[in-house]
């Protein structure tokens, strides 16, 4: 809570000289900042104990009581420590540093805290929270399913050391109070706004030297270096900012998410389903797949990564298409922020539009899931695992790995996009009439051209389809303002162009 009307209070003489004890005041009128303590179980040498922790991202150090150490048998290196407050002056204290592990009470989360000082006494405020009075100075907190709770003693304090327990999974925010924090911007969106303005400018900037970044340098050579074609496609490998990524291990953090959207799809029934259904259509068209057990235990230290996901639904309602956040942090780092964006390879939008209006037989085609023709090179796939099991299903939650190339990556779209264009290049003695025609005439995974007769639509249509094909790329959807080139192309024709 974010008290809207702070007031300041006098301090007395004897105040202004009283050591620091560690317990803060607050002093706003009937109002108070709750903070965020909770009950959990921590468990050492084979012993249990329930209380409530402090979880306190401000803090540098995990601490907990000397008492509750003596009582779990915790032990480890002795020393003398000095633990800051503001003012600097701060006695020293005996610590003991020591590890544990701390749990939910249901124990569907679990978290290591490897390092902890014991210190002799925590003096954490503790308020007592009424639940009723809570939702009713504060309705947008209705729902919460909190117990109405007394003054308890807190024996754990939890840093910003250890911030999977601490991880932000929802935010509610008083609508009419501007001093609650906002919730943290969505890169995905930050970046779709960054492309909106620029397709805004309609890209006129003719003449202009682009100067080439070494970023792009560097994903030029990555994808120079592992596109290839294996078998029945192309695969190629995501584009690391650095050969060793380091990402930290955040397979508890992803697990607590995956089972909260698993309570979602269970009381969401209908969505449950149809979001099963799509999750089971990726693995039985093999874009994702289940790992064995031995597979699960090969977890390649700073290039393993656990992907949350979610469901989104398009226009059309019955749909449902699972999405992978792969801007999600743990520990400062997503699996975004180790990625390179790529070049540049959208063909101009204004450029594409133009050319279909051209000539007067429009020609229009959609490649059938884009993204998912591209297959991710196998060093690369322990860091695109997931948690997943059907809704209300009794067993443990399996290990996936994508095998193409997920949405919501920030490399996807530029990797697809020189894939397509490699798949022009080798089109054999047809690479010379489609190359063109499809580097300039393709919007992501839309094709819209135009030509001059009705016999050469038909015929660089079906070229630019066999090419693609061989490639891994299947086009459908079609689209033409002349019925007679919708009936000679392959599948089934779409809609008339006007």
């Amino acid at each position: 809570m974010y008290p809207k009307t702070p007031r300041s209070i006098p301090m007395s003489s004897s105040s202004q000289k009283s050591p620091f004890n560690g317990l803060v005041s607050y002093g706003y009128e009937s109002e108070a900042t709750l903070l965020p303590i909770v009950p959990m179980l921590i468990e050492a040498n084979g012993r249990t104990w329930t209380g409530y922790g402090l979880l306190d991202p401000g803090s540098q150090i995990s601490m907990i009581t000397n008492a509750l150490a003596n009582e779990l048998g915790l032990q480890g290196e002795k020393g003398i420590s000095r633990i800051g407050t503001y003012h600097g002056r701060d006695p020293t204290a005996n610590t003991t540093k020591v590890s544990f592990r701390i749990s939910s009470l249901d124990k569907s989360s679990s978290f290591e805290i490897p390092n902890c000082y014991s210190v002799p006494v925590l003096r954490i405020r503790n308020e007592n929270v009424d639940l009723k009075k809570l939702v009713k100075d504060w309705p947008h907190l209705a729902g919460l399913k909190v117990p109405t709770q007394n003054s308890v003693y807190v024996n754990v304090l939890i840093s910003s050391c250890d911030m999977a327990p601490q991880e932000v999974l929802e935010i509610k925010r008083d609508p009419l109070n501007e001093r609650a924090p906002p919730p943290p911007p969505d890169q995905d969106l930050v970046n779709a706004i960054d492309r909106f303005l620029l397709t805004e400018t309609y890209e006129a900037r003719a003449g202009v030297k682009v100067l080439i970044s070494d970023e792009e340098l560097r994903a030029n050579k990555i994808l120079n270096e592992t596109t290839k074609f294996v078998g029945d496609r192309y695969e190629s490998g995501l584009l690391w900012k650095n050969e060793e990524p380091n990402l930290p291990d955040n397979s508890q953090s992803t697990l607590a998410r995956s089972l909260k959207l698993e309570r979602r799809l269970i009381a969401d029934e209908n969505l449950g389903k149809r979001y099963s259904a799509a999750v089971n259509e990726y693995i039985s068209l093999g874009h994702a797949r289940k790992l064995s057990a031995e597979e699960v235990n090969y977890h390649p230290a700073g290039r393993t990564w656990f992907l949350p996901h979610h469901p989104v639904i398009p226009k059309k309602p019955e749909k449902c298409l699972p999405v992978f956040y792969a801007s999600a942090y743990y520990k400062g780092m997503s699996l975004n922020s180790a990625l390179l964006k790529g070049p540049d390879l959208l063909t101009n939008l204004i450029g594409v539009l133009i050319r279909f209006r051209q000539h007067p037989i429009a020609l229009s085609a959609d490649i059938v899931k884009m993204f998912h023709q591209v297959r991710v090179r196998p060093k690369d796939g322990p860091t695109l695992r997931f948690f997943y099991r059907d809704p209300g299903i009794q067993e443990p939650l399996s290990v996936y790995q994508m095998n193409m190339q997920p949405f919501g990556a920030v490399c996807s779209p530029a990797i697809c996009a020189h894939v397509l264009r490699q798949a022009a290049v080798d089109g054999g003695i047809d690479a010379a009439d489609v190359t063109n025609l499809i580097i300039d005439h393709f919007y992501v995974d839309n094709w819209l051209t135009s030509f001059p007769t009705a016999k050469e639509a038909i015929q660089h249509a079906k070229r630019v389809a066999d090419v693609l094909l061989r490639g891994g790329f299947e086009l459908a959807q079609w689209g033409s303002s002349f019925p007679k080139v919708l009936l000679s192309l392959p599948g089934n024709p779409v809609s008339s162009i006007n």
